[in-house]
Order: C-alpha cells, then structure tokens, then sequence
C-alpha cells in the first residue's frame, strides 16, 4: 500500500509540479545565462571600439 501511494505521488499531481518546477528553474537560468553573456559580449565589443 505504501509503494502504490509513493508511486502514485511521483508519478501524481506532485511529480507533474516537481516537473514543472524543474522546467521553469531550467529556463529561468538559461535566460539569465544568455542575458549574461549578450552583455558581456557588449561590453567586450565596446572595449574593442576605437575612441
């Protein structure tokens, strides 16, 4: 009985949120990620910009 209701909670309501939970982290730190290094690469190509 316990293993049917750990199953059904991994693969339940609370593994669908778990999952969805881990996509968004996911996305979120790759956005930050990309934002991070367009920005550096700005900043390196301004630094390379004849004055």
């Amino acid at each position: 009985m316990i293993e049917r209701l750990a199953a059904w909670y991994r693969t339940g309501p609370l593994g669908h949120f778990v999952a969805g939970a881990a996509d968004w982290a996911q996305w979120v730190s790759a956005h930050l990620w990309r934002r991070a290094r367009e920005r550096a690469r700005a900043r390196l190509a301004a630094a390379r910009r004849p004055r």
